[in-house]
């Protein structure tokens, strides 16, 4: 069999209705699975639905704040569990070293020398 190279590969489940959807629910949970801090703020969310506020604020050392901040998170996120991983705290322009090559030359050849 020979492939041209503009081929498109053909995908397996593409007629079965609903698939695309339930990859995207299991891709989510496994994504969801490897973080500990998104299960523990569900499990705060779960507590708070079942016994309340109050009860959850004392059971948790969570801060009235915080806990509505993470529901405004997952009901933004059409209660997706993945949007209660916490997002990267990296700033989006970080500093580059900015030295001439011979200077970080010399520095590498007097550490090696002592």
């Amino acid at each position: 069999m020979s492939h041209s190279l503009g081929s498109k590969p053909k995908l397996i489940f593409s007629g079965v209705k609903g698939y695309n959807h339930w990859m995207k629910t299991v891709i989510s949970i496994n994504q969801f699975d490897k973080y500990e801090i998104a299960k523990y703020r569900l499990k705060v969310i779960n507590h708070y639905q079942q016994f309340g506020l109050e009860s959850t604020l004392n059971a948790y050392p969570v801060k009235r704040s915080t806990l509505f901040l993470w529901l405004k998170k997952l009901k933004d996120g059409q209660g997706k569990l993945t949007s209660l991983i916490p997002l990267t705290t990296r700033p989006h322009k970080v500093r580059q070293m900015m030295v001439d090559l011979k200077v970080v030359l010399e520095i590498a050849r007097l550490r090696q020398k002592h």
